[in-house]
């Protein structure tokens, strides 16, 4: 399956927090997906980069 676009997007969560969102197009279709932004800070957890 080839990609075609990817768009990315920043959007406010359900909690209110900022998080992100992604559109994907590829040749079998369109499918978005958001990020949801948690509480818990593991060791496997993402890191927060905020923009400068």
């Amino acid at each position: 399956m080839k990609i075609k676009k990817i768009l990315a997007r920043k959007i406010l969560d359900s909690a209110g927090s900022w998080t992100v969102e992604c559109l994907l197009e590829t040749d079998g279709g369109i499918t978005r997906a958001s990020v949801p932004t948690g509480i818990s800070a593991g060791s496997e957890e993402k890191k927060q980069f905020q923009p400068k």
